[in-house]
């Protein structure tokens, strides 16, 4: 079993303690032109929508958080049976939002994410991003390279597939806690440390942090 502390902010930490050397390497590895122009637009675009109708923030939103993804958006994820019950889960999906907008940490949170999980293809992933993109500041992107790359920092161990750990609400929830407190540690430095970096000016400070532990976790 998998220790609690998996995804715990010293965890993180240890998982970015990475030289100017390393940093700059994973910063030209891979192509990431794309993340990085669309990523303000994104945001900018997602403030627009939450001044509409929450339907309309839900449905095209989360169409566009799967333009970052490898797939397409199915509501509810693939499972046939949802199909009777699309519309309860939209709307289940839509008070969620409401309730999340309202207060960021309410104590309903858990039930209103698993709520807007199965609309954004049951997916954790998928309904990080569309938070992220959302609250940019309150709810970090979620994502298989990166729990990989801390489970392998607090177990020494790897696996050929992390999805049994990757759709667990409990798991993002610990990591989105651990990522704001490091933020708020300015005694830490990390963050500044990586302003320094062009290609990672723009972005959030919760992007800043989950995508070198993106860009670590696709290191060969």
């Amino acid at each position: 079993m998998l220790n609690k502390k998996a995804y715990s902010k010293d965890i993180i930490i240890k998982s970015l303690d990475i030289d100017n050397e390393e940093i700059k390497s994973l910063l030209e590895k891979e192509d990431i032109k794309t993340y990085t122009y669309t990523y303000e637009k994104f945001i900018d675009h997602f403030e627009e929508l939450r001044k509409k109708d929450k339907e309309e923030w839900l449905v095209i939103g989360s169409s566009i958080v799967y333009s970052w993804m490898p797939t397409i958006l199915n509501i509810a994820g693939r499972d046939p049976k949802a199909d009777k019950n699309l519309q309860k889960i939209k709307e289940d999906a839509i008070e969620s939002l409401n309730n999340i907008s309202k207060n960021l940490d309410g104590e309903s949170l858990e039930k209103d994410l698993k709520k807007l999980k199965l609309f954004i293809n049951n997916s954790v992933v998928g309904m990080s991003k569309f938070l992220h993109f959302s609250f940019p500041d309150h709810y970090p992107i979620w994502d298989s390279r990166v729990e990989s790359v801390l489970y392998e920092t607090a177990t020494g161990k790897t696996t050929k597939s992390n999805y049994h750990r990757l759709k667990i609400i409990d798991k993002y929830m610990e990591y989105r806690t651990s990522c704001l407190e490091l933020i708020k540690d300015e005694e830490n430095g990390l963050i500044k440390k990586f302003d320094k970096y062009e290609e990672l000016k723009g972005l959030r400070d919760l992007r800043k942090i989950e995508f070198l532990l993106f860009l670590k976790g696709g290191k060969k």
